[in-house]
C-alpha cells in the first residue's frame, strides 16, 4: 500500500506537511496539493486557510478558492451523514467492489499467457544467437574436406533487424508484464481500504455531529476542490460525493 502511494503521489505537485489535511485537498485547476497557509500570524484576526501551493507560482494563477478547516470539517460531516442515512446501499456497493476486485483470474490468465511468449521469445533469441555466432560446418569441400559455411540466408543487416523485432516484443510484454503487476497491487489496495470504509460505515449507527479524525482516514482518499467552492470527496471506495 505504501508503495502505490509513493506512485500515486509522483504525478502531484507541491506535497504539504503532516497536517491531517495535508496531500489529501487538491486543486480542481492545476492538480496540485492545498497547504496550510497562516494570516494575520501576530495579531487578534489571525487564522489558518487552506490554499493550492501552486497558486502563485506561474502566470496563470489557479481560480479554485482558498477554504478553512471549519468548512472542510463541516462538509466532510455531511458527507459521511449522507453515507449513514443510506448505509444499506453502501455497504451493498462495497460488498460488490470487494467481491469483484477479489477475482483476479482475468488478470493472471494475461499473465500466464504472456509469460509462455516471453519464453519463446527468449528461446527464439537464444537459438539466432546461437546460429549467427556459429554458422554450421558441411562436408563441402574436395575429398571431404570441411568448409565452413554460413547456411543463413539473411544477410547481417537482415539478421540483425530480425533479431531487434523479437527482442522489441520481449521488451513490449515485459511493460505488459509490469501493468499487470501493478494492477494487481492496485487492486488490493482498494480492496484494502474499502474493507476499511466497509467496517466504518457497518459500526456506524447515528448521525455524526462531530468531525471524526478517525473517520476521516478511513473514508477519504482525497478532496478536490473546484472553482465554484464545491469540494469533491473521493472515498476510498472510488465513489464521489459532492457537498
Amino acid at each position: 500500500m505504501v508503495k502505490q502511494e509513493f506512485e500515486k503521489r509522483k504525478g502531484i505537485k507541491s506535497r504539504s506537511g503532516s497536517n491531517m489535511f495535508s496531500n489529501k485537498i487538491v486543486c480542481g485547476d492545476c492538480g496540485g496539493f492545498y497547504g496550510s497557509k497562516v494570516w494575520h500570524s501576530n495579531d487578534k484576526y489571525r487564522r489558518v486557510i487552506w490554499r493550492c501551493n501552486n497558486k502563485y507560482k506561474s502566470e496563470k494563477k489557479c481560480q479554485t478558492p482558498i477554504i478553512r478547516e471549519v468548512q472542510i470539517k463541516e462538509k466532510f460531516i455531511g458527507v459521511i451523514n449522507r453515507l449513514i442515512q443510506d448505509k444499506t446501499k453502501v455497504i451493498s456497493d462495497c460488498e460488490k467492489i470487494i467481491e469483484k476486485l477479489c477475482d483476479m483470474s482475468s488478470i493472471e490468465n494475461k499473465e500466464i499467457k504472456l509469460k509462455a511468449e516471453q519464453n519463446l521469445l527468449y528461446n527464439s533469441m537464444k537459438n539466432f544467437i546461437d546460429q549467427m555466432a556459429h554458422p554450421k560446418v558441411i562436408n563441402a569441400g574436395i575429398e571431404g574436406e570441411n568448409i565452413e559455411v554460413n547456411q543463413n540466408r539473411e544477410s547481417p543487416a537482415q539478421a540483425l533487424r530480425q533479431y531487434e523485432n523479437l527482442k522489441n516484443q520481449y521488451e513490449k510484454n515485459n511493460e505488459k508484464l509490469i501493468k499487470l503487476e501493478n494492477t494487481k497491487l492496485e487492486w488490493k489496495v482498494k480492496k484494502q481500504k474499502t474493507l476499511e470504509l466497509l467496517d466504518k460505515i457497518k459500526n456506524q449507527n447515528n448521525l455524526i455531529t462531530d468531525f471524526d479524525e478517525q473517520m476521516w482516514y478511513s473514508s477519504i482518499e482525497k478532496v478536490t476542490v473546484n472553482r465554484d467552492g464545491i469540494l469533491k470527496f473521493e472515498l476510498k471506495n472510488g465513489q464521489i460525493l459532492e457537498e
